[in-house]
């Protein structure tokens, strides 16, 4: 799986974080699954789609409005999907201060994908960074997979200014897919592989042709 991320030139906004190539099991409810906090789950759930709806706003939105967009122009539906990141960190916040820890077990996997995407679809860089360690600790447990851990390890250290490391992030400049800059190209591929993740070359070819509707 690779990231897209759509930056505009504004140094303050970054936004409509969208995952390509993967079915989300945060989309997919598993309704039937039996689990210690089955409201918490319907939380999360509820939350998540809540943000795709107000994302893909803002996407149809930049789409219909290139030129604003190239100025680096803030939206009212920009400024409402920041209002909301903000709002769902600090529940996610919350929650970890009551739980240390939430497996499929506790929220299904449609609820723990659905935390892990509103974990990534914020701008608080600080709190990606810790959830981090969280992500790490779900993937050893095999409660999560490699590419989880690696787009949100890659997004971290973009937002901190450092190239990343799994090459997991793309962005979209003149209708193609360019790769972010990446720290220690030659051996990536070896990282990628200790994650379970295909090499990049293999990635890639799927965005060859440039930019695709999903």
């Amino acid at each position: 799986m690779l990231f897209i991320r759509k930056f505009h030139r504004s140094a303050f906004l970054c936004f409509c974080l969208v995952f390509m190539q993967g079915c989300s099991l945060a989309q997919l409810p598993d309704t039937n699954a039996k689990v210690n906090y089955p409201e918490l789950r319907q939380v999360l759930l509820d939350m998540y789609q809540t943000n795709q709806r107000l994302q893909q706003k803002v996407i149809k939105s930049a789409q219909q409005d290139y030129q604003a967009c190239d100025k680096g122009y803030i939206t009212e539906l920009e400024r409402e999907l920041v209002a909301l990141t903000d709002k769902q960190v600090a529940k996610i916040k919350s929650i970890f201060s009551q739980h240390a820890l939430l497996t499929s077990a506790d929220i299904g996997k449609d609820g723990l994908s659905a935390l892990v995407q509103l974990i990534s679809n914020n701008y608080d860089t600080d709190f990606k960074q810790q959830m981090l360690l969280v992500i790490k600790q779900l993937y050893q447990l095999k409660e999560l997979s490699g590419q989880d851990f690696a787009v949100l390890y890659d997004l971290v250290q973009m937002e901190k200014g450092l190239p990343q490391y799994y090459g997991t992030v793309l962005h979209e400049e003149n209708g193609h897919y360019v790769l972010m800059n990446i720290q220690d190209p030659e051996n990536v591929d070896f990282r990628r592989s200790q994650l379970g993740l295909v090499s990049l070359s293999d990635s890639l070819q799927f965005f060859s042709s440039g930019p695709t509707a999903h």
